[in-house]
């Protein structure tokens, strides 16, 4: 009850003192936070939807460029009403009610101004965004039961979390729950379309695929057959024939690979060793290529300057880190999918369980609490979907939108009373779009609360001022 009786008693500070240190007024704090948030997201917006428009790989149409200005446009104003309404909110809180307290501070602002701002964007973002922000959200709330002693840090969680969301999300993708979810676009390219149930080794699409894979196979011999022997007219017969020789067993060992192990319970067209190699090595390229892309993007001006450092990112093991967590992700999914249906004499649903499971440890390579979080949410929301269309559990209505707003309101009331628990992309996110200001206000007058506020942000300021 005393814990209760503190955090609802009045503290009686001004708005000036708290929000807007910097002027006297509320609206020209808020009309200024208006101008900075809105240079900031939109230069934010217009790269996002740009390279989302080029990555299409097709020349926009007329449609596509107006979709994508709207789209610019409408999300920018997303952003600009947390921003605003958060600032004319917490001002105007202070002057109907006469004074703050734990909760007006902060978390009752930004939960009102995050209604309003996620029913300007888009009703097909809203989702994502839930998910986004509940995903960072969920990880701040365990940083401060940890940061207030009443959680003990967990060896391995993300591991552990990680490993158990993907067998769930392995077990609902191949019972075709919820197909249209992007999370199965994305199982799908890594594990293949092979590990659905609707694919079975005498369905049309199977031998469709392995047609059109053998044509391909056969297009290939042939035009390497005719550039070797156009090379042949100005090569001696001995190098034509090395070579036709290394070909001629490269495309044995492939065969050898595609006919080994075949086993009649599995629905991939070629052999289970064949499945296993390609599947690995295909994401692991993949992987590779996008995290040696990440690096050289990030560190464009160094390589520049100097080139041999191009050398020294393609063999460092911070590039082989995602290839090494998809292909292998890729590659003991079907092992392990491959025994079990073996060992079993059938092709169950309910091997994706432990397939899921063991392939989720190479999850080991890459450890992020991002992506452990996303999986960990999006198979509760999908299990959620799932259970509402068979009447299992009752529908929520606007629950995305509720999940925002509480979610938003967290983060800020981090932001504000606690930044050391708050991911560091994100404050840098939130300075970044409020000019700075989100550091410049005056957290003296929380420090009644003791959680020393306003010296954890200075920390905070000076750890942004080294990076």
């Amino acid at each position: 009850m005393a814990v209760c009786s503190k955090l609802i008693s009045p503290v009686y500070t001004t708005c000036q003192e708290y929000v807007h240190p910097w002027t006297p007024s509320c609206y020209t704090a808020s009309a200024g936070l208006l101008l900075h948030s809105l240079q900031a997201s939109f230069r934010l917006y217009v790269t996002i939807y740009t390279l989302a428009l080029l990555m299409k790989g097709h020349k926009p149409t007329t449609r596509d460029i107006r979709r994508t200005i709207h789209g610019i446009l409408q999300s920018t104003a997303f952003i600009v009403c947390h921003a605003v309404g958060f600032s004319l909110l917490a001002c105007l809180m202070r002057n109907v009610f006469g004074h703050y307290n734990f909760f007006t501070f902060t978390f009752l602002p930004t939960f009102v101004s995050s209604w309003f701002a996620i029913l300007v964007e888009r009703p097909s973002r809203r989702s994502l965004l839930s998910l986004y922000v509940t995903n960072i959200a969920s990880e701040t709330l365990y940083y401060m039961l940890v940061w207030r002693k009443v959680l003990k840090p967990i060896p391995f969680a993300d591991i552990l979390i990680f490993t158990s969301s993907m067998s769930c999300l392995s077990y609902l993708y191949r019972s075709q729950c919820r197909s249209s979810d992007s999370i199965y676009s994305l199982i799908s390219f890594i594990v293949g379309p092979y590990e659905q149930l609707n694919h079975t080794p005498d369905s049309p699409e199977s031998e469709s695929t392995s047609k059109k894979y053998s044509k391909r196979i056969k297009l290939t011999e042939i035009r390497s057959e005719r550039s070797c022997s156009s090379k042949n007219k100005d090569s001696s017969s001995l190098t034509y024939r090395a070579m036709m020789f290394y070909y001629k067993m490269i495309q044995k060992f492939q065969n050898f690979l595609k006919s080994f192990a075949r086993c009649q319970y599995c629905s991939h067209p070629d052999g289970c060793l064949h499945y296993w190699l390609q599947g690995g090595t295909k994401v692991f390229a993949i992987g590779y290529g996008l995290q040696l892309c990440l690096r050289i993007l990030m560190h464009i001006k160094k390589i520049t300057r100097k080139p041999i450092l191009l050398f020294a990112a393609l063999k460092s093991p911070d590039t082989f880190s995602l290839g090494a967590f998809l292909g292998g992700f890729s590659f003991l999914y079907r092992f392990i999918s491959c025994m079990m249906r073996r060992s079993l004499k059938k092709d169950v649903q309910s091997i994706a369980i432990p397939a899921g499971f063991l392939a989720g440890f190479s999850f080991c390579f890459y450890r992020s609490n991002t992506i452990a979080l996303y999986v960990m949410w999006k198979s509760l929301q999908i299990l959620y979907l799932v259970g509402r269309d068979h009447n299992v559990i009752p529908e929520v209505p606007h629950a995305s939108i509720f999940f925002h707003c509480l979610s938003t309101a967290i983060l800020f009331q981090a932001a504000i009373f606690e930044p050391q628990n708050l991911r560091s992309s994100y404050w840098n996110f939130l300075h970044n779009m409020s000019g700075g200001r989100v550091g410049a206000i005056d957290r003296k007058c929380l420090d009644i609360y003791g959680l020393e506020s306003s010296k954890m942000v200075e920390m905070i300021k000076a750890r942004h001022k080294k990076s």
